[in-house]
């Protein structure tokens, strides 16, 4: 009675190819994960019913909404339209010389600031969310509050 010698050979292949798909999976999720970090600067709620001692006047509301066919900057009722513009190729692109003039005057208005709140429609393509992002960190507006509708 002896036993039967088993020689078997396990196969890896399938294993090693759902690990490198999940990989792959994890690194391109990555980069949307990112995405939901982005600070919402919404009035911020404290637990303190007292006012803040520093700010006594009016806080002015600085909104940059991004809509189908132009760009409306707000500066509380102060309302800007900023048209989108064709590049070479006949496509809308995002007129960053208007948006930084009306940033700069935002700027000279209200130096102390750095936030600002973004808002786009879903029908808004997202490289002009992108582009309009940069332009805004870029110009020194490091706390912006993304807003999708």
């Amino acid at each position: 009675m002896g036993r039967k010698k088993i020689d078997e050979d396990l196969n890896l292949a399938p294993f090693i190819g759902l690990f490198s798909l999940l990989v792959c999976m994890l690194l391109v999720t990555a980069v949307w994960l990112r995405l939901s970090v982005l600070s919402s600067n919404i009035d911020n709620v404290t637990s303190s019913d007292s006012p803040s001692p520093e700010n006594n006047e009016k806080k002015v509301s600085l909104v940059v909404t991004l809509m189908d066919r132009y760009i409306e900057m707000a500066e509380d009722t102060r309302k800007v339209r900023v048209d989108y513009v064709q590049n070479d190729e006949g496509k809308e692109i995002v007129n960053r010389p208007q948006l930084t003039q009306v940033l700069e005057g935002w700027r000279d208005r209200h130096p102390k600031r750095k936030d600002v709140i973004l808002n786009t429609e879903n029908s808004v393509p997202y490289k002009h969310m992108i582009t309009t992002f940069d332009t805004l960190v870029g110009e020194g507006w490091h706390d912006v509050g993304v807003n999708t509708q």
